[in-house]
């Protein structure tokens, strides 16, 4: 359904971040991808912050998951906290990445 979505309304940013996330859901990483890149090429236009946000969220999630690109994550994560410094989930995953960033220091030093 959300794939006809898409079709129908290729322009429309929640529908194509929707449709990514189900793809990602379903383990469809690679097109996934594209959809994710294709919903941020697209920029935020008029969706809510919020929304906006929680796709980038799940964007970071999904290089983070798919390709282990903690830094493509962590820009993912940026970008949203740069739109809405409140989105509780950026603040958690990007904290989540600083964590592993400070354990994988320890562990190289020691």
């Amino acid at each position: 359904l959300l794939e006809k979505a898409v079709d129908l309304m290729p322009d429309h940013v929640p529908s194509v971040a929707h449709y990514a996330r189900c793809l990602a859901d379903n383990k469809q990483y690679l097109p996934a991808q594209g959809m994710f890149l294709r919903a941020v090429e697209l920029g935020y236009d008029g969706w809510s912050l919020e929304g906006y946000a929680a796709m980038l969220c799940d964007y970071g999630t999904l290089l983070e998951d798919m390709k282990g690109d903690v830094k493509g994550a962590a820009e993912a994560y940026d970008h949203a906290l740069r739109l809405l410094p409140t989105s509780t989930g950026a603040c958690w995953r990007r904290a989540q990445l600083a964590w592993l960033w400070e354990e994988d220091a320890e562990r190289a030093e020691g």
